[in-house]
Parts: C-alpha cells; structure tokens; sequence
C-alpha cells in the first residue's frame, strides 16, 4: 500500500524516531494507533506533518495497537551488548517510581504491587554495579521547583507555573505554544537532575571516572528516550570541561527490563529483595508519588508550606489533587496568599488553559500536567494492559507507599541536604542552575 495512503490510516513513526518503531509485518492497517494520536490522550487533531511525522514521543500508540506491531525503539539490545563486550565501564541504573507499581504484572503478579526490592535485586542481577532510585531525582526536583514556585509568586512573573517532568507535555508547548514556554518551570525532570548529578557529585564522591559511567534509567515513558538525547541534558559534561558526554546514556522501559530478564532466565518471583545503593538511594515519600497524576503538585505543596513554616500536615495526603479526574482543582492558602492549583493529565485537557492564558483568562497560579492517564504510571512503556482499572491500581500502589514511608517532604531527606551541602549550595544557586535546570526551544516550525 503506498505509504501516504497508509498516513490516512495510521500513525506515521519516521525511521529516526529516537522513541518508536513499526514492525510492518504485524501491521494490520487497523487504525487504532491514529485513533488515540487524535483523541484525548495526545495531541488531538493538531496531528501535522512537514517533512517528518510530529510525534511527541508519549507512546500511548503502542498501548494502542492490539498486535504490538508499534514498540518502543529498544535500548536494553545495546545496553546488554555493551556489558558483554567486556569493555571497562563502570554500569550504573536509576528506577523511576511508577516502575516498581507496575513490574509485577509482567511476571505474573498484581497491577499496584510495589516489587522495589526484587527490582533492585533484579538489576543487580543483569550487572549493574550500582542501582539508585529516581526518588532521589524528584526530591531534587521539588527542591529546585519549589523554590523557583515561590520566587515567582513573591515577583508575580512568569505565573501560572507549570510542571516540567513530561517530556511529551514539555515537546507539544515547545511545538504547538512556543509563546507560552517562559510559563515552565525551567527545572529539568527527575532522571535530567538524577543524570547530571550522578556523572559530577557521584562520580567524584567514589573517585570515578565520569567518562567511564554508563548510566542508565528504567522508565515507564517512552518519550525519555527523546528527553534523554536533548541539547540540554549534556550538562555535567558542560560543568566538567568533557566534551559530548550526555549525562544519561540510555533509557530502558518497564517492558524492556521484562523482556531481558525473561532473556537472562532470572526467576523474578524467587529473588530475595534487596535495597538501594547508598549516597543517590534515598528518596522520600514525596519523590515516589511523582509517577501518579497529582504527585508532583502535592510533593511541591508540601516543600512549599515547609520553606514558609507553615504546616505541612494538610498537604500529606491531599485528596484534592488525587484521583483519575482529567482535569482536577483546589486552593490553598500559602504564605497568606490564596493560591488556585490546578493537575492535568491528557493534551486535550490542557489546551483550554493554555489559550486561556494567551487572552489573560486563566484562574490558576500553578499547574501541574502530564501526557498519560494516571500520570506516568499509564506510561507508553508500561505493561500492556486493556484495563484502565489497572492504572488506577499502580496509582494506589504509588500512595501506599509514601503513607509508610518515614519522611514525606522532600527538604527533610537527609541525603538532599548532604548534596545541598557539599555541592550544590542551595536550590537555584549558580551551580544548580547549570546541572538542574534547562531551557526551552520553539519548535512550531514542525507544525507548518
């Protein structure tokens, strides 16, 4: 079938798509890839094309496509075969929080169930010399976000603030509101601070070489792959004078981790769980909830309130913000200023908001927004599943788990006020701004 007739049927994935490829012997023309690039879970009818396929990487076309002829470009291949090759690098891999919730049901366990221990065990396993949680990377985050949230309400620039850890949302503002990127937060995602970080902090706290580091994360979203491979996630190279040394290397799904250790022959319901590495292992109960709708706008309000002294309590288990609501509100009342918070999962949703702030109309001073259902513990690079209720599952998986954790705010994270202390100074300071924050592009010129 001629390729431009197949545009109309299906979703177009160019052949350098860093995030999705096709396998065109199990296409079967069906149309369900294109039906969820256009409803409300992606870009909804702003579905373009220059020369090259619009595509902001989200992955929710392979969720989609009952034949999995659409997969995540994989990196695991390159990953293993760099082990094998007996080459003298030292491998480290960081796990994102939905990871752990959502694992289980390749091996045959329940949607929600937290397996964090036997994922860690697991990895070892595979041969990385260290493994550190991502919640360490979010904590980071929150520090940086928040501080950068109070400041601009304190000069009421710049507001409302928007989250910036989906790089799917981060792609389609660059590409479809690119007058409208100065409302991000300039504060990098979780695995962007947790890379640089790793390759400057932890590198020289164990005496490593950063040039010999092959980091890797474990996510549930495909469009890290992209996010991963950006201009601006280059920055403890920048820092450290090398040239061409991305801070992460390679980026692995939730499915990929299934697929090569299923490979290995690694019995996953047999291993014996283990803990993190010291120094980047630690996160709080706040970093964690980072992979559900919501997570971010309630870790952010609970380090706020913190900053201002003001309780924290009313913040730790903000039902306002939970919840599979598309688009959900609340206000709260910070540093004597009523603030109008708003959380958003799904491109379709947010769109009302942003052309509300192009005609000064938009009620709300900080907003939080991810590509996926649920946040991202319905990421392109989760376990298959047709039932949404599954999502929901890994969500309350999520909460659970900050609910028995010790320290849920993340300024109280010893491990974040060591690095603050020996490295970084403080959130937004000169050195902080290089490795933990970014900048945006204009990319509409895609869209023409």
């Amino acid at each position: 079938m001629d390729e431009e007739i197949l545009n109309t049927i299906r979703v177009p994935i160019s052949g350098d798509n860093p995030c999705i490829e096709r396998d065109e012997a199990l296409c079967i023309r069906c149309g369900a890839c294109k039906r969820v690039c256009h409803n409300d879970e992606t870009i909804d009818g702003y579905y373009t094309i220059k020369d090259e396929p619009i595509c902001v990487g989200c992955g929710q076309c392979i969720m989609s496509c009952p034949t999995h002829a659409l997969h995540e470009k994989y990196e695991y291949r390159r990953v293993r075969a760099l082990m094998e090759s007996g080459k003298d690098k030292i491998f480290v891999i960081s796990t994102a929080p939905a990871c752990r919730v959502a694992l289980a049901e390749e091996f045959g366990g329940k949607a929600g169930q937290n397996v964090e221990g036997k994922l860690v065990t697991l990895l070892r396993n595979l041969g990385f010399k260290y493994v550190f949680d991502v919640t360490f990377g979010a904590d980071l985050t929150i520090m940086e976000e928040a501080n950068e949230l109070l400041d601009r309400l304190k000069s009421k620039d710049k507001l409302p603030m928007f989250t910036s850890c989906c790089p799917s949302w981060v792609k389609f503002v660059e590409t479809f509101y690119p007058d409208l990127t100065h409302h991000l937060s300039s504060a990098k995602s979780p695995i962007g601070m947790q890379g640089a970080i790793i390759k400057t902090y932890f590198a020289k706290a164990m005496g490593l070489d950063p040039k010999d580091i092959v980091n890797v994360v474990i996510a549930p979203c495909t469009a890290k792959k992209f996010e991963i491979r950006s201009g601006e996630m280059h920055s403890a190279g920048e820092v450290l004078g090398i040239e061409n040394m991305p801070d992460t290397d390679y980026c692995i799904t939730t499915r990929e981790v299934a697929i090569w250790a299923k490979i290995a022959h690694i019995n996953f319901k047999k291993l014996v769980p283990t803990k993190y590495d010291d120094l980047l292992g630690r996160g709080t109960g706040a970093g964690v909830i980072f992979g559900a709708s919501g997570g971010v706008m309630e870790s952010a309000i609970r380090m706020c309130a913190k900053t201002l002294g003001q309780d924290v309590s009313p913040y730790l288990n903000f039902e306002p913000v939970r919840g599979g609501k598309g688009v959900k509100t609340a206000e709260i009342t910070l540093g004597g200023r009523t603030l109008h918070l708003a959380v958003v999962h799904g491109l379709n949703n947010v769109r009302p908001i942003l052309e509300d702030i192009r005609n000064n109309k938009c009620p709300y001073d900080f907003i939080e927004v991810m590509n996926c259902v649920g946040g991202c513990v319905g990421g392109g690079g989760q376990p298959y599943s047709a039932n949404p209720k599954k999502i929901y599952d890994r969500m309350r998986g999520l909460y659970d788990a900050d609910s028995i954790t010790d320290v849920r705010v993340a300024g109280d994270n010893p491990d974040i006020s060591k690095v603050y202390a020996d490295y970084l100074g403080r959130p937004n300071s000169e050195i902080a701004k290089k490795l933990l924050h970014t900048t945006y592009i204009d990319r509409s010129g895609d869209a023409k």
